[in-house]
């Protein structure tokens, strides 16, 4: 999987980006998802990002550092990244790492959207 600012497939409903990156969220490439997640999240007017995890299998403690610091740099300028359909271990590994707390979640991206629109 190549994860990067440009590879995530992204699309727009509403004025809320999602983003849908896929595979196992690691060492090997959580620095390209945090540029993603900034590019995202800081370019241009604040925003709302919603990141779909449904085709993220894994997420390791450098995958879950990356979201962090995506998230601070986002609240910095006013935008927001909210995560959606997290499978179990998934969202396992971010409670775990003390990382689900920290952001708002929702089972799916249609109701993250609904709870957000």
């Amino acid at each position: 999987m190549s994860i990067g600012p440009d590879s995530i497939r992204r699309e727009y409903i509403n004025g809320i980006i999602i983003l849908h990156p896929a595979g196992r969220i690691d060492s090997a490439n959580a620095a390209a998802f945090e540029a993603a997640l900034v590019k995202s999240a800081t370019d241009g007017a604040p925003v709302l990002v919603v990141v779909n995890l449904a085709q993220v299998p894994e997420v390791g403690a450098t995958g879950q550092r990356a979201l962090l610091m995506a998230a601070k740099k986002a609240r910095a300028g006013g935008s927001r990244i909210v995560l959606a359909a997290a499978c179990a271990p998934v969202r396992d590994a971010l409670l775990r790492g003390g990382v689900l707390s920290l952001f708002e979640t929702h089972p799916s991206v249609d109701a993250a959207l609904a709870g957000l629109g």
